[in-house]
């Protein structure tokens, strides 16, 4: 960059004496008949002026006004206005989107979110089956273990929370621990949530807001699937965790 403007700075200042001493010698301020190839070759020192200097020669023309006469490509170009279409299209370029990029990007979004939002879904779906299948064997598995302990009796549907989470005696009848040191349980810190309708309640029948649905003559016990939609309750009924 400082070459540059050093070989301008030396060129326009050949001219401006080239251009003095003939202005002098010629009595006028008159340029017109200034050009050519070369500087005049009457005058001492004269030579041509390099083809690398187009550049040079296009500041002494806005410089003087006057017509600068090296046909090279370069200065074709800058005279045509080549140079300015280039830029004025960069600068374009730079100004923003157009609107067909922007439906295009428009577009792509969309067909990604038409993929990507059901997989969400999905993904939502299995995990509240995988909730509900691992509560349901740990209140299984418990119930086992009361039944075992309580000479196969079942806990009461009444009692189910109070039994399941409190010490008892290791009686039928399962009464409250008296502090003898044998009581058992308890069995479960507390009624798990369903997680179709995030209920704790257990009822011997299945409906709305029912968590679980309990048998107290078996022990038996299953999802409860009133609030869930048709194709949960299809895949929980085919296991046996929902009747």
């Amino acid at each position: 960059m400082f070459l540059k403007f050093s070989m301008e700075t030396l060129i326009t200042k050949f001219f401006d004496k080239r251009i003095s001493a003939w202005r002098k010698k010629n009595k006028t301020t008159d340029f017109a008949d200034f050009h050519g190839d070369v500087i005049p070759a009457s005058e001492p020192g004269s030579r041509a002026l390099p083809s690398g200097c187009v550049n040079l020669c296009s500041l002494w023309q806005k410089k003087y006004r006057n017509t600068c006469v090296f046909k090279t490509k370069k200065l074709q170009n800058l005279k045509t206005g080549k140079h300015k279409k280039r830029k004025g299209s960069k600068m374009r370029k730079n100004k923003g989107f157009t609107l067909v990029e922007i439906l295009i990007v428009v577009v792509i979004l969309g067909i990604l979110a038409a993929i990507v939002i059901p997989q969400f879904s999905d993904a939502s779906t299995e995990s509240k089956l995988s909730s509900s299948r691992s509560s349901l064997q740990s209140l299984r598995s418990q119930i086992q273990l009361f039944m075992i302990q309580h000479n196969d009796t079942p806990p009461a549907l009444l009692t189910f929370a109070t039994d399941m989470t409190t010490e008892t005696e290791p009686d039928a009848a399962a009464t409250a621990g008296d502090g003898s040191g044998n009581e058992v349980g308890p069995y479960i810190i507390q009624v798990p949530f369903n997680p179709w309708n995030d209920s704790q309640s257990v009822a011997a029948a299945d409906a709305t807001t029912v968590g679980w649905v309990y048998n107290e003559t078996t022990g038996d016990i299953y999802i409860g699937v009133a609030d869930a939609t048709a194709a949960v309750v299809a895949d929980l009924q085919a296991s046996g965790d929902a009747l």
